[in-house]
């Protein structure tokens, strides 16, 4: 019994050597376990912070709202006023004939004068306001919702380069946030995968670690 027991050990010490170098190796290089990154690998970066992980599952181009009436930079107020009349919205992108972004003129900011007659002649260019936050394609859910904290904003236009392609609303990407957030338990799947690999579930070691990454990516992948 002892040459037996002295034979498994002498095998299995260098293979848990092996192992435990490799997933020394593997954290260090990369991000992703082998569970989780292969939904990194569809765009979906999966964060140890339930809420960034549910803004990553949002598209942002499909959030883009384009219901907006547009007016060149050389129009006057003049210009502006039937825009206003038959628009719901207060704000007024300002685009140029190759579809660039050049600012926007905001209800708010021309209301003393769209009743002064005298003021109709006023240049779009010089009432537009240029904004100090915009979102570009390449922003994630998560890096629109900050420009959004760090504005104050309501709505932030979108630009593809210089080009203007519409407008996200703070409402619209929470309300999305809000449905797209559901809380799956995989408390008992986990305790349950323990039992049947008789794993210590008090025992916070690699097993443990990567029996949850697999019912996450389950569940992601469902």
């Amino acid at each position: 019994t002892g040459f037996l027991f002295s034979k498994i050990i002498t095998r299995m010490v260098p293979m848990m050597i092996v192992s435990a170098m490799s997933y020394a190796i593997n954290r260090a290089f990369f991000k992703d376990s082998i569970y989780t990154k292969a939904v990194s690998d569809k765009g979906v970066r999966v964060s140890h912070n339930k809420d960034v992980s549910i803004l990553n599952m949002i598209t942002v181009n499909k959030l883009i709202e384009t219901n907006f009436k547009t007016i060149r930079p050389e129009q006057t107020l003049r210009d502006l006023l039937p825009i206003i009349s038959s628009s719901r919205r207060n704000i007024y992108p300002v685009v140029d004939e190759e579809g660039n972004f050049k600012g926007h003129v905001l209800f708010d900011s021309i209301r003393k004068i769209i009743f002064d007659p005298e003021q109709y002649d006023t240049s779009i260019e010089d009432i537009m306001l240029l904004p100090d936050y915009l979102v570009t394609t390449e922003d994630s859910a998560e890096e629109v919702v900050k420009k959004f904290e760090r504005s104050g904003n309501y709505n932030i236009a979108v630009v593809d380069g210089r080009k203007y392609l519409g407008y996200i609303s703070r409402a619209l990407i929470f309300t999305t946030y809000q449905a797209t957030l559901k809380e799956i338990s995989i408390v008992e799947a986990c305790k349950q995968h323990y039992k049947d690999i008789s794993h210590d579930e008090n025992d916070y070691d690699v097993t443990y670690e990567n029996a949850q990454a697999r019912e996450r990516t389950q569940i992601l992948f469902d």
